[in-house]
C-alpha cells in the first residue's frame, strides 16, 4: 500500500519560522514572502549572467542560470500541485536553489573547488544557504533575507548527480539545526530535487540540439525519446527535428508528471512494486521519481533514472562534463 505525498506536505501555518521574528502583515503566507524576497535579490539577478551549459555571449536562444530556475520553478510547482502537497513552498525552493552557483556551470564550480581546497573548498548548495543568511543583506536588522526554515534546509541539503551537500561535523556550525530535524529536506524540498532533474534533462537536451551537439539520431537510442517523438514525426514527416523538438520535450515533460502521479498514487505501472513521492521522502529517497534510494522497480523510477545519458549518450549529463569544460573555463 503506498503513502500519498499529501500526508508530508508542510503547510503554510507549520513553518518552523525564521530566524529573526518578524510581525507577518495582513494575510502574507510565508513561503509567498520567501520567494518574494528571493526574486528580489540582487544573486537572483546575477543568474542572468551565469552559464548553465552553453555560454550565451554570442547568442541569446541558449538558457541561463536563470532561465533554468525559472523552468525548475514551474516543473516544482506543477508536480507539487499534482501529488497535492505545498506548491509555493516548492516553487521558492527552485528560485533559491542555484543563488550560490558559480559562473560557468559545475565546470567553474568544480575548479572553484580546486582553488578553496585549503579553505574548505567550494560547495554551490552551502554557498546558495550563506547568500541567503548573510550575503545578502537589504534589511538593516539582520543579515540574509530571513528565510523560512524549509526553505533554507532544503537550500542546504539540495541532491541531484551534481550536488551533494554534507552535514558539518563542526560543534559551532550555526546550520546545525538544518541538520538536526533529519536526512532529508521536506517533501516540497525533494520535489524541487526533483524538479531541476526533469528541467535541465530537456532544456539541455534542447540546447544540445540547437548547438549541434546532439541529433535526433542520438536521442533516437532513448525508448523514452522514441515514444514521444514518433506520433509528432508521423504527422511531419517533411519537418526538421529543430520545428519538432519543443513538443516533443513537451511530451516527454507531461508524461514524466502523469507517470509521478501515477506513482504516487500507487499504481503499478512497470511490472513491480510503485512507490508514492510521499512514501519515498519517508524512507529516504528523492521524491520516488529519480531517487536511487527509493524502491527499485516503479516505472518512473526505472524509465527515467538514466534518461538524459541515455538519450545522448552523454548529452544531457555529459554536457556539462564535456561542453561546459572545454567552452567554459
Amino acid at each position: 500500500m503506498s503513502t500519498s505525498s499529501a500526508e508530508f506536505a508542510v503547510h503554510d501555518n507549520a513553518s518552523r519560522g525564521r530566524v529573526w521574528t518578524r510581525a507577518e502583515v495582513g494575510d502574507e503566507r510565508p513561503f509567498d514572502l520567501d520567494r518574494h524576497r528571493i526574486i528580489s535579490c540582487m544573486a537572483f539577478r546575477r543568474l542572468m549572467y551565469k552559464t548553465q551549459v552553453f555560454i550565451t555571449g554570442t547568442t541569446d536562444h541558449f538558457r541561463t542560470r536563470m532561465s533554468h530556475t525559472l523552468e525548475v520553478m514551474a516543473q516544482a510547482e506543477r508536480l507539487a500541485r499534482l501529488v497535492g502537497v505545498n506548491d509555493r513552498l516548492a516553487g521558492a525552493v527552485a528560485l533559491a536553489h542555484d543563488l550560490g552557483h558559480s559562473p560557468f556551470g559545475h565546470a567553474g564550480e568544480k575548479q572553484l573547488a580546486q582553488l578553496m581546497k585549503g579553505h574548505g573548498g567550494f560547495e554551490h548548495n552551502v554557498q546558495s544557504l550563506r547568500v541567503v543568511d548573510y550575503l545578502e543583506h537589504p534589511y538593516p536588522a539582520f543579515r540574509g533575507l530571513n528565510l523560512s526554515f524549509e526553505v533554507r534546509e532544503s537550500l542546504i541539503k539540495h541532491q541531484t548527480k551534481y550536488d551533494h551537500p554534507t552535514a558539518s561535523k563542526k560543534k559551532d556550525d550555526p546550520n546545525a539545526a538544518l541538520f538536526e530535524v533529519g536526512p532529508r529536506c521536506p517533501i516540497e524540498g525533494q520535489i524541487a530535487n526533483v524538479a531541476d532533474m526533469v528541467a535541465y534533462t530537456l532544456h539541455d537536451i534542447e540546447d544540445g540540439l540547437g548547438q549541434g551537439v546532439l541529433t535526433e539520431e542520438h536521442l533516437s537510442a532513448s525508448r523514452l525519446w522514441r515514444e514521444a517523438a514518433e506520433p509528432i514525426r508521423s504527422q511531419h514527416p517533411d519537418k526538421t527535428i529543430h520545428a519538432l523538438r519543443r513538443p516533443i520535450i513537451d511530451r516527454l515533460a507531461a508524461r514524466f508528471n502523469e507517470d509521478a502521479r501515477a506513482d504516487d498514487a500507487g499504481a503499478d505501472r512497470g511490472g513491480g512494486d510503485s512507490v508514492g513521492v510521499g512514501r519515498a521522502a519517508r524512507e529516504g529517497g528523492c521524491g520516488g521519481v529519480f531517487g536511487r534510494d527509493a524502491a527499485r522497480g516503479g516505472r518512473v523510477n526505472d524509465d527515467y533514472a538514466g534518461f538524459g545519458v541515455s538519450a545522448s549518450q552523454g548529452g544531457a549529463d555529459g554536457f556539462e562534463g564535456e561542453a561546459a569544460d572545454s567552452r567554459a573555463v
